[in-house]
């Protein structure tokens, strides 16, 4: 499914054919995300090599890029974060964003955690240990799409709460799983105005 992105999306695009290879550009470690600018409106962005923001916000917005297409060919975005403005997003690669935080909804029917980190493994990792906490990577997809896919017979291991946002959209295979880490003092679910415990039990309600 994740490998078929580009061509359907291509597919659906298929007038743009004739301007893909000057409107197609190959990136590599050293590739500056933050110098863009609306020049690159509208065009192909292939990521074969890990690009680290260091701690850097790329604010599309901001720097007037529109309608970007970011084609995850290997290469990963590490270490940000990053404003999307009716960005595109096309995954040829399990994992995309390490340790990105999402500012906003990007231009996608759908999210795989699996694209911002997350292991959904089952391991639990212990106590403190946080190496194999999938929260980080659940709330950055249910900020990317509105939807956002659990796929498999997985269980998702989370230590910190899930946000959700209104018009987010969970939708798990029956045999998935989300499980509280060992010793999670949290609640599983929130939004802006209700926190749901793991037992479903005296939620709090804020005004």
């Amino acid at each position: 499914e994740i490998g078929s992105s580009i061509n359907d999306y291509l597919s659906q695009h298929i007038n743009d054919f004739t301007f893909l290879q000057p409107n197609y550009i190959q990136s590599n470690s050293t590739f500056n995300l933050a110098g863009l600018n609306s020049a690159m409106n509208g065009k192909f962005i292939s990521i074969i090599q890990d690009i680290d923001l260091q701690g850097a916000t790329i604010d599309f917005v901001a720097q007037g890029v529109k309608d970007l297409k970011l084609v995850f060919n290997g290469g990963r975005i590490l270490n940000g974060k990053i404003r999307s403005n009716n960005t595109h997003c096309i995954f040829n690669s399990n994992e995309a964003f390490v340790n990105v935080e999402i500012l906003n909804q990007f231009n996608n029917d759908f999210a795989l955690p699996e694209w911002f980190g997350a292991k959904i493994d089952g391991q639990d990792g212990g106590i403190g240990n946080f190496s194999k906490d999938d929260s980080f990577a659940m709330n950055q997809a249910l900020k990317f799409a509105s939807l956002v896919r659990l796929t498999g017979n997985r269980t998702m291991i989370i230590k910190k709460p899930i946000v959700l946002r209104t018009g987010n959209t969970i939708e798990a295979d029956k045999n998935f799983e989300i499980k509280l880490g060992d010793a999670s003092n949290c609640t599983l679910l929130k939004n802006e105005h209700v926190d749901i415990p793991h037992d479903g039990i005296n939620p709090v309600v804020y005004p």
